[in-house]
């Protein structure tokens, strides 16, 4: 029997060395480096996160402080614009943002100026597409204090539209802008307010709202329609503000205008609109003052707009005053870009406007016009009877019209008749 084996000697455990200095300073400071990294790069990473959380809604933000507080981030020197959106421009003094966990919860800002530049009808155009785009935006909760709005159709005039002392309050369904005072025009109008109501058909909008008063300017935009409509009603304003807010010189200083638009939201807008004017008839020589009565135009138009928005094209358009009535089509096309500026970005910028349109006018009606215009009196006014039931038929009128919208009253007008009236002799 073999005997026991004795156990393996084992050496006796030794101490750990001892940590050298250079030790120490690796396992201390290098956690604390990576603390300090963090503390140094929290700043930036989390702008970085609100700039990317601003973009997500359609703004891009840009700003010279960020404060992180217990209840969310506060900016300092705020400057916000829209993409797709040209000429609109935000700017806030503070601006807090409260979140829930990553979420936004509301938006709270002091000291905001809101500046728009361009013609009222490119606006409203880019907004009502932003809007179809960034539906979520308009539902944040909110509030602005100090709040200055200035309109104005090029850089180099006036603003046609300014309102100072405003608030600003959204629940997530609706927003309402007030201001304590206003000038519309170069008037001043007191109080006035802006509202937006969100609900699942689309974005509702009312402007230039007077305390007791209507909205002149009324935009539906249907986004629960594929793709979004849109949907713009003119209550009747001065003909002389509708032009300034438009950026336009209109042949009509008087009277007052009226409209509506009705517009299909895809890459290539297309609708229909319409335009009244009370107050005005083109202007005319006295032998037409027998067609061209009255003191009302109408204007009724196809739209299809280009997909860059520097054209339009007006089709089954139809103008009419008095018993004149014109149908035809045209473009309005802007023109006068620098190279490399979107087209609405220079002050320079100008549209230009070609129509042509043609009807027909009773011969009869042109010869009591005539003969009344070259004899004047009781014998012009007899002569044109008689002149009158001696000819039968109608001539066809086509004007050529060429316009700047800087100055539309300076507009070229090219007519041509082409006679097919018949003089009708007794007896045969």
């Amino acid at each position: 029997m073999d005997e026991p084996r004795p156990a393996a000697a084992t050496l006796p455990m030794s101490p750990p060395p001892p940590r050298t200095r250079r030790g120490w300073i690796v396992a201390v400071g290098l956690p604390a480096f990576l603390v300090g990294v963090a503390i140094a790069a929290h700043g930036p990473l989390l702008g970085a996160l609100v700039r990317h959380r601003a973009a997500s809604l359609g703004v891009e933000l840009a700003f010279d402080r960020l404060e992180l507080g217990a209840a969310g981030v506060r900016l300092l020197g705020v400057r916000a614009s829209l993409p797709g959106v040209h000429g609109v421009r935000v700017a806030a003094s503070t601006l807090h943002l409260e979140t829930s966990w990553l979420s936004l919860a509301s938006v709270e800002g002091q000291g905001v100026a809101v500046t728009i530049e361009g013609p009222a009808n490119d606006r409203v155009l880019e907004l009502a597409s932003w809007s179809s785009d960034h539906p979520g935006t308009l539902q944040l909760h909110g509030s602005a204090t100090d709040v200055r709005v200035e309109w104005r159709a090029r850089p180099d005039i006036p603003a046609w539209l300014t309102m100072a002392g405003g608030t600003v309050t959204a629940d997530g369904k609706s927003a309402r802008l007030v201001a304590a005072t206003s000038s519309a025009f170069g008037v001043p109008t007191g109080a006035l307010s802006a509202s937006v109501v969100v609900d699942a058909a689309g974005v509702t909008l009312e402007a230039g709202k007077k305390p007791g008063g209507e909205a002149p300017v009324i935009a539906t935009l249907r986004t629960s329609a594929h793709p979004p409509e849109l949907s713009v009603t003119l209550r009747p304003v001065e003909v002389a503000g509708l032009g300034t807010a438009l950026g336009i010189s209109l042949p009509a200083h008087a009277g007052v205008a009226s409209g509506h638009v009705e517009l299909t939201l895809g890459r290539a807008p297309a609708g229909t609109a319409s335009l009244d004017l009370d107050g005005y008839v083109p202007a005319h020589p006295r032998a037409l003052d027998g067609i061209l009565f009255g003191k009302k135009t109408t204007v009724r138009s196809r739209l299809h707009v280009a997909e860059d928005r520097a054209s339009v094209r007006l089709d089954d358009l139809e103008v009419r005053a008095g018993k004149l009535a014109l149908k035809g089509s045209g473009t309005i096309t802007e023109e006068g870009n620098r190279p490399g500026e979107h087209p609405r970005a220079s002050s320079d910028d100008h549209a230009v406007i070609r129509l042509e349109i043609k009807g027909p006018i009773p011969c009869a009606d042109l010869a009591r016009g005539a003969a009344s215009e070259e004899l004047g009196g009781a014998l012009g006014a007899l002569a044109g009877e008689l002149a009158g039931h001696a000819v039968s038929g109608s001539a066809t009128v086509t004007v050529a019209i060429e316009a700047d919208s800087r100055d539309l009253g300076a507009a070229k007008v090219k007519p041509k008749v082409g006679l097919g009236c018949e003089v009708k002799l007794p007896g045969f």
